[in-house]
């Protein structure tokens, strides 16, 4: 479920013209969170695959959190503006 709605805050934020933004978070939330906790997880507590996937999905959730922040900050800021 949460995989969906970062489809969907992406693409809401690409209909205001924010692409750079969506494509840093997804970025920075691969390399500077998914990866180190993967291998913390999987290889240093020996949780294996399991570990790996609860890496991942911890990037994921940071990651989504972060869009949706901003997604709200751009259409608080767009309603303004009228």
């Amino acid at each position: 479920m949460k995989l969906l709605k970062v489809g969907i805050v992406t693409g809401s934020l690409r209909g205001f013209y924010d692409t750079k933004a969506a494509m840093i978070v997804g970025v920075l939330a691969t390399c500077i969170i998914a990866v180190p906790l993967n291998y913390i997880l999987g290889f240093y507590f020996s949780l294996g695959a399991a570990g790996l996937s609860l890496g991942f999905a911890i990037g994921v959730i940071i990651g989504a959190s972060i869009l949706l922040h901003r997604f709200y900050k751009k259409c608080e800021n767009d309603v303004r503006s009228f």
